[in-house]
């Protein structure tokens, strides 16, 4: 079953690709404090990958992981962003 996000997605990513526009995804990493604050943890974050690496497969476009890249929460900014790329720059 698709939560109304995913599905606003994927409808953005179908109309890109209808307009010949190429699509990447990138799953960013996020700190762990940042997935505890979701109501079922790790279980919500295991199924978001999930879902965006079936989208991807489905729509066959590139997908980028990074979000195991990152661990220590002092390269966050805040929960959800990192303060510089460094790490992430090589990748690609």
């Amino acid at each position: 079953m698709q939560c109304p996000t995913q599905k606003k997605l994927e409808g953005l990513v179908r109309d890109l690709q209808s307009q010949g526009v190429g699509v990447v995804l990138l799953n960013m990493p996020v700190s762990d404090y940042y997935i505890a604050l979701h109501r079922n943890g790790m279980r919500d974050y295991t199924r978001y990958l999930g879902e965006l690496t079936d989208l991807t497969r489905r729509r066959n476009h590139r997908f980028f992981d990074f979000g195991h890249e990152v661990s220590s929460l002092e390269l966050f900014r805040d929960p959800t962003y990192l303060n510089g790329g460094e790490r992430l720059e090589s990748v690609g």
